[in-house]
């Protein structure tokens, strides 16, 4: 949230100079081995280690150092007066008048909790901006103000096209012919909406002002940003992307896909802002090694180069060591333009024919994109709230030179003895390192006040471009209790394709029971061993579905061990080792994700989420030992459960306002397994952390469950990053919980023949349930451990209102009308 990177641009930046300049450009070699240190916690540890000043004596230095170099800026009397239009958000850019100087319309952020989330607003007079088209980010207006074009991103597959011979061009000397006969399929071009591979693209779109307009789309899969509106209304200026290198293009609006290259910059190029002088030729901004650049192009000029490669060469207007960016042409003679040669970037209007320049501004964070509306200039105004709107009228401009606060410049590099050209190959995977990770793991078994310990390692591998992942690990306890896990993931295909196995080990001592004997201790180990083979496919915009194959087997090994009863002979009793579950089951999986973009998405999400699982089970259990028929031995018998399994939830959570960062919330999950006569090891269970958590996980458990969460949550602080050891503290959230659900075993089998039979079945059992509640406070806290891993950490108690009973062989536990408590550290917050 906030300003995001420029943060690391201005106060990142600076901090290095200010660091360099006072100690020496050895420093940053230095902290940055600090920093590798495992007894190296944070950022200012090492800092204070090295400047042997502590934090707060380092801060306060380099504050000062601020403040008297902006000082200097702020003291000037003549500093711009400052007239906002524009200030919520993070980033408002890009203003531009329609005809007649009646509306602005300008990109922003509003209400947004990332820079990159942008609408296109427009501003009638005086009244409040209104959003037209979410997700744009960038226009411009027709010549009669009436429509507009806009930059989006959009999803892409290829999709269907026009052959170019059916194209249409104006342009003189164009390879695109006119066609008259397929004008009408032209004007009507679409391309494949439905795109399975996700991949998303800029294009342009044309809609009028009216909110209710639809939008024409114009190009496909141009990676197109920057439009730029002809003043004669026929084409539209981009700038278009093409292997890490930007050029110009034209688009003719009235012909979808008719798309002309301009230019054909040396690779790396970055194109950014072009605009109409006249009808004919085009300014723009551009860098090549350094900083920007302004150029122009006549797109009337004789082309040069032969086929795809055919373009105009532009001709270079300011080139200087300094940065140039933004040009608005007032006339052929005249343009203003933003450019940092003092240090800070303000807006300067320059005779093109005299080379006469006077700065417009006199800003002291920076202004950027001028627009002139008669004599009124707006511009993007960069301060410490971010990217807001800004107006100066034609009495306030500065009309005088700069004097200048900061003098670094890039300087000038000569890449003369490094290879410039490379021969081309065909791409091919290119395996990354492997990469290896400690891991501790560390288990507590409550039941018999046990800690295991067991180090271990992570190891994974990707591919450059992430076609594929590679990740596994082991640990092992001194008590052999081990686990083991792989993880092989492949992107190549249009379903991302995936292999999961997993064996665990655990080992205990346990007492076993005889008839008319003592009952011995002996050691049991368990195993687990699972794996799972999944096809995803994210189908856009927002539906996800993976199919899946898991098939798994459970064993269990008991030790030899003697049996005696009182003074009779010991009797040695072998060991035992049998798989009491061997399965395979299928599944399938559908998630329409809703949730809403925001910094607080993980501590407290809102917008909507739908997940509906099906599986079908074949389930064998063991049920006995003795003389098996099919293989003429003795050994496990098995029970087959064929069975399905259904589980919707549903996340619904919404901001109490606009603004506000409290979200009330409402999950609700469902689980049926239509087969009531089925064992209770398959059971669903709805108590614990998963569940219920005012009563314990396998106090209730079932064929039906049905759980439902309300909660309130909201910030207690915010933005904090407090530093604790290696640890920083960011957010602290707080949540009202409230919950009401039950499991049961239904009176009858449930079917899914049709919608009638399934409600008809799976409440008409509903007598059987007994609904339980319980209340809850939650405190989340979110932050980041060793300066990028994020971290989320939760406290939670919770009180069952309502009484529950669980009788065993051998008791009866009674639950409810108790505070239980939970704490977890993950990755994020589930």
């Amino acid at each position: 949230e906030g300003i995001g990177n420029e943060a690391v641009y201005n106060q990142g930046f600076n901090l290095v100079h200010f660091l360099a300049d006072n100690w020496g450009e050895e420093i940053l070699n230095r902290i940055t081995d600090r920093l590798r240190s495992p007894t190296t916690f944070n950022f200012y540890q090492a800092v204070s280690a090295e400047t042997g000043l502590s934090k707060h004596q380092f801060h306060t230095i380099w504050r000062d150092s601020l403040e008297q170099a902006y000082g200097k800026i702020l003291a000037d009397s003549t500093v711009t007066p400052l007239h906002f239009i524009q200030k919520q958000g993070a980033t408002n850019s890009q203003p531009r008048w329609a005809a007649g100087d009646s509306i602005l319309g300008f990109i922003g952020n509003a209400g947004q909790s990332y820079m990159s989330l942008t609408s296109l607003y427009l501003k009638h007079g005086d009244a409040k901006p209104e959003e037209l088209t979410p997700g744009a980010e960038g226009f411009d207006w027709s010549p009669d103000g009436k429509r507009v074009v806009i930059s989006h991103k959009n999803f892409y597959d290829g999709g269907l096209v026009a052959p170019p011979a059916m194209r249409v061009s104006t342009l003189p000397g164009s390879p695109i012919q006119h066609d008259p006969e397929n004008l009408k399929h032209q004007q009507n071009c679409e391309r494949c909406q439905f795109a399975l591979t996700g991949s998303r693209f800029n294009d342009l779109f044309i809609r009028s002002i009216h909110p209710d307009s639809v939008e024409k789309q114009i190009t496909f899969g141009e990676r197109a940003k920057n439009p730029a509106w002809a003043p004669t209304g026929d084409k539209i200026v981009y700038v278009t992307l093409h292997d890490g290198t930007n050029n110009l293009k034209l688009v003719y609006p009235q012909y979808p896909d008719s798309t002309e290259i301009l230019t054909h910059f040396s690779p790396g190029t970055q194109v950014f802002s072009p605009r109409w002088v006249d009808s004919t030729h085009i300014v723009f901004d551009y860098v090549t090694d350094y900083n920007r650049d302004i150029g122009i192009i006549d797109i009337l000029a004789k082309k040069s180069g032969e086929g795809s490669e055919q373009s105009i060469k532009p001709k270079s207007l300011l080139e200087n060591r300094w940065d140039e960016r933004d040009p608005y042409p007032v006339n052929d003679s005249i343009l203003v333009y933003s450019h940092d040669k003092t240090g800070v970037f303000n807006i300067y209007q320059r005779n093109l024919k005299t080379g006469a320049e006077v700065a417009l501004s006199h800003v002291v964070g920076g202004a950027f994109q001028p627009e002139l509306k008669k004599d009124d200039l707006v511009y993007s105004l960069y301060d410490s709230l971010g990217f807001n709107i800004a107006q100066l009228g034609q009495d306030e401009f500065f009309n005088d030179s700069l004097p200048e606060f900061f003098s670094r410049h890039l300087p000038r590099r000569d890449w003369s003895s490094h290879t410039t050209s490379l021969a081309s190959e065909p791409y091919a995977t290119r395996y990354g390192p492997m990469f290896i990770l400690p891991r501790l793991q560390i288990d507590i078994d409550q039941s018999k006040h046990k800690t295991i310990v067991k180090p271990g390692f992570f190891f994974f591998s990707n591919e450059i471009l992430d076609n594929y992942l590679l990740m596994g690990g082991a640990d092992v306890g001194l008590n052999k209790d081990l686990d083991l896990f792989l993880l092989a993931e492949y992107r190549g295909f249009l379903p991302t394709l995936s292999l999961e196995v997993y064996h665990m080990a655990r080992n205990t001592v346990e007492e076993l029971n005889y008839q008319n004997y003592p009952s011995p201790s002996t050691n049991i180990k368990f195993r687990l061993t699972q794996a799972t083979l999944k096809a995803s496919v994210i189908i856009p915009e927002n539906h996800h579905l993976d199919v899946d194959v898991t098939t798994g087997i459970y064993n269990t090994f008991i030790n030899d061990h003697i049996i005696q009863r009182h003074n009779d002979i010991p009797l040695s009793v072998p060991g035992l080792d049998y798989d009491y579950f061997k399965g395979i089951d299928w599944g399938l999986h559908y998630q329409l994700a809703g949730l809403a973009v925001r910094q607080e998405r993980s501590i407290n999400p809102s917008g909507s989420q739908l997940d509906v699982s099906f599986r079908d089970n074949y389930h064998n259990f063991m049920s006995n030992f003795g003389y098996r028929e099919d293989t003429g031995t003795w050994g496990e018998i098995y029970s087959l459960f064929h069975y399905q399994r259904l589980d919707i939830k549903h996340f619904y959570g919404k901001r109490l306002s606009e603004n506000s960062k409290a979200v009330v919330s409402l999950n609700t999950e469902m689980t049926v397994i239509p087969h009531n006569g089925l064992d209770d090891f398959f059971y669903d269970f709805a108590g614990g952390l998963p569940g219920l958590r005012g009563y314990p996980f396998y106090g209730l458990s079932g064929t039906r469950k049905a759980v439902m969460t309300g909660t309130l949550r909201f910030p207690v602080l915010r933005n904090l990053y407090k530093p604790i050891a290696q640890y920083a503290l960011q957010d602290v959230y707080l949540g009202i919980v409230g919950q009401i659900g039950s499991a049961w075993i239904g009176n009858s089998d449930a079917s899914f023949s049709s919608v009638s039979d399934f409600n008809h079945s799976v409440w008409n059992d509903l007598d059987n349930s007994k609904w339980l509640k319980d209340v809850g406070l939650e405190l989340r806290l979110a932050g980041f451990s060793f300066y990028g891993y994020p971290t989320a950490i939760e406290f939670a108690g919770y009180y069952g209102f309502d009484p529950l009973s669980i009788t065993t062989t051998e008791t009866t536990y009674q639950y409810g009308q108790d505070v239980r408590y939970y704490w977890r550290v993950l990755f994020g917050f589930e």
